[in-house]
């Protein structure tokens, strides 16, 4: 299947979309890119990596402009319905220059502070290197990372690092100075640069001096697939500390690399991620809505804080051309009809209207939108606008939506009717640690570290080896393996407000026999071995077996 993407500039009559812009293109399982086909306006196809196609605009898109980007998609026929291409534009719209210093890590290991020392990695450190895609992260080569550049072509160095259970610490931060009043866009691109399933992945988080701005950035198990952030903020003193923290709070896993950090005084509203999720199945009605986030579950749970985007597309199934479109949303009370932004229309948009009871009507005044028999292609049209939910709802708030298209005279073509539900934590957090017990290695307490206990149900499974094999307890305590020196596979599955999180992770029983009847215990921080006869009375002191 050829998927083709078109940027067009068409809700600006004063300015060029700046150069830098880039698209990314994701796709579900089942799917997979089988080449580029073309892409116009001077754009740029990165390297394929997984399930994520990344084109980069390096000119500004002119008023007008019109940029498309085609890629050949093929679907794996033994995979099941639906199949999901996910697109995202992100634009620059900041002025002024880059206040950031060495932003890219092109300079190396200057320009900035962190409390991670600089190291060959392992819990806490940090490196400046050119990343790879096949072989271990240089100068050490002995990790198992993975990664390039954010920008390949563009760039070779970026930082990489081995979290730090401390979630104080800065991985990195820079005093820079600022205008009073003024307003700030940070940008940032993230990257999960672990290729082994490993218990945690990278949780990153923003400060201004000590204050969060923005969400929280959980880094999927995607290896070399960079993920946006970007966050406004106005500064009150003439100088602020930026800074980026690793907040996941535990060593496993947790491998994240960081690039092109910039910061500049924002004319609009900082980064613009446009977002759109398209769903293909076997057969669906023309006339439809999308909503993003989608969320998670069979109630679509999403952040309450999140803003909500809405896509109603249309086509002109008749046998002529329509002359006028007018689309109607039924608003829902629970979302706050003044944060309205209209972001992007296949068309140009007459006017719109806000209705008393909060409907809002889109005119495509003489559109001439043409039939779909004699241009398949010319007769859809879409509308994407985004919206706020109210503040202090409760959890649980559901909010529907639908929308009305009117093709001249003809009767109302109703929509499907989205849905989703509003919760402080959406998500079901499923991290874990574990701990073998004083008197034996084989013996194990697990401990839930996630913050979405509430209402939650838990599904342990410690493997074949294990007494017992699984648990449905919060911290299942006294687990028992009976193998040495095999790799346990642990996971935990938490079902909460119906959705799921899984995390997994490795467990080694060590061979605590150091010879000659002798075995390895922990004394005042430090291995040593002992007989097996003085083992009970360094038990007794608060030695623990193992090293």
């Amino acid at each position: 299947h050829y998927y083709q993407y078109t940027i067009i500039n068409n809700l600006s009559s004063s300015s060029q979309i700046p150069a830098g812009s880039i698209l990314s293109v994701e796709l579900s399982p089942g799917m997979n890119f089988y080449g580029a086909a073309g892409v116009t306006c001077g754009g740029v196809w990165a390297p394929f990596i997984g399930p994520v196609a990344t084109v980069s605009f390096p000119n500004p898109i002119s008023i007008g402009g019109i940029c498309t980007a085609t890629l050949l998609v093929c679907v794996d026929p033994l995979a099941s319905a639906p199949f999901v291409s996910t697109a995202e534009f992100s634009v620059q719209t900041g002025f002024g220059p880059n206040i950031i210093n060495n932003g890219d890590f092109e300079l190396g290991n200057v320009g900035f502070n962190s409390n991670y020392p600089l190291g060959c990695l392992h819990e806490g450190r940090y490196q400046i290197s050119p990343g790879s895609v096949n072989a271990p992260l240089p100068p050490c080569l002995n990790y198992n990372h993975r990664g390039l550049d954010h920008t390949p072509g563009l760039g070779v160095n970026y930082l990489y690092a081995d979290g730090s259970e401390n979630t104080t610490w800065d991985v990195w931060n820079e005093n820079v100075p600022v205008t009073i009043g003024q307003d700030y866009s940070f940008i940032a691109w993230y990257n999960n640069v672990s290729f082994k399933n490993s218990s945690s992945n990278p949780r990153m988080q923003f400060y201004v001096n000590n204050t969060p701005i923005g969400s929280v950035v959980d880094l999927p198990m995607t290896p070399d697939v960079w993920v946006p952030f970007s966050a406004n903020f106005t500064p009150l003193a003439s100088s602020v500390t930026l800074r980026i923290k690793s907040i996941t709070g535990t060593a496993g896993g947790n491998d994240f690399g960081i690039d092109d950090i910039s910061c500049y005084m924002s004319n609009c509203w900082g980064v613009i991620f446009d977002q759109f999720s398209q769903e293909e199945a076997c057969s669906c009605d023309p006339n439809d809505k999308l909503v993003n986030p989608k969320g998670c579950g069979p109630n679509g749970n999403i952040n309450k804080n999140d803003f909500i985007k809405y896509t109603i597309r249309f086509k002109n199934t008749g046998y002529s051309p329509a002359h006028n479109v007018l689309v109607k949303d039924y608003i829902d009370k629970n979302l706050d009809i003044s944060t309205i932004k209209i972001l992007g229309s296949s068309h140009y948009i007459t006017y719109k209207q806000i209705l008393p009871d909060s409907s809002l009507l889109i005119y495509f005044e003489n559109i001439e939108l043409p039939d779909s028999i004699s241009d398949p292609n010319g007769s859809n049209g879409y509308v994407t606008f985004r919206i706020k939910t109210k503040s202090n709802l409760p959890d649980g708030t559901v909010i529907l939506n639908k929308a009305g298209i009117y093709f001249d005279n003809n009767d109302v073509v109703i929509t499907n009717i989205t849905k989703n539900t509003l919760f402080d934590k959406p998500e079901p957090d499923s991290h874990f640690s574990f701990e073998h017990t004083c008197n034996s290695t084989s013996v194990f307490n697990f401990y839930y570290t996630g913050n979405t206990p509430d209402n939650a149900t838990f599904l342990w499974n410690f493997g074949d080896n294990a007494i017992p094999q699984t648990s449905t307890e919060q911290n299942p305590s006294e687990v028992v393996f009976t193998n040495v020196d095999i790799t346990n596979i642990i996971t935990l599955t938490i079902y909460r407000n119906g959705c799921e999180s899984t995390t997994i992770d490795t467990l080694i029983i060590e061979d605590v026999s150091c010879g000659k009847n002798k075995v390895l215990v922990c004394h005042n921080g430090h291995t040593i071995c002992i007989s097996k006869n003085a083992l009970p009375a360094h038990l007794a002191h608060g030695d623990c077996i193992g090293s």
